[in-house]
């Protein structure tokens, strides 16, 4: 967990930049199965998609991670009328709130 305990348990939202994003790239890479350019192939090896990341923001305190990308695709069914492969722009953002009970 990139949030260290000892700030969580004082309610002090800081994050360890490096190993969040050594966090993130794991999940795109291991539990995605994305490979190093972090596209999706299928089992037959047709392209599938590309995550492909823009800009990336990460703030210790308060703790906040942003990122803004694209998601490349190819046409499955429609091949004819859209082009070969078209981006659909994303943007994702997770910050760490305090609640108190």
């Amino acid at each position: 967990m990139a949030v260290q305990d000892m700030d969580w348990v004082q309610h002090n939202s800081v994050m360890d930049t490096q190993k969040a994003q050594r966090e993130f790239k794991t999940y795109l890479t291991e539990d995605m199965k994305l490979n190093d350019e972090y596209e999706k192939y299928a089992d037959d090896g047709s392209f599938q998609y590309q995550i492909i990341i823009d800009e990336t923001d990460i703030q210790k305190s308060p703790a906040k991670y942003s990122i803004t990308g694209r998601i490349r695709m190819q046409p499955v069914t429609v091949r004819s009328i859209l082009p070969k492969s078209f981006d659909i722009p994303f943007k994702l953002s997770s910050n760490n709130i305090r609640t108190d009970d």
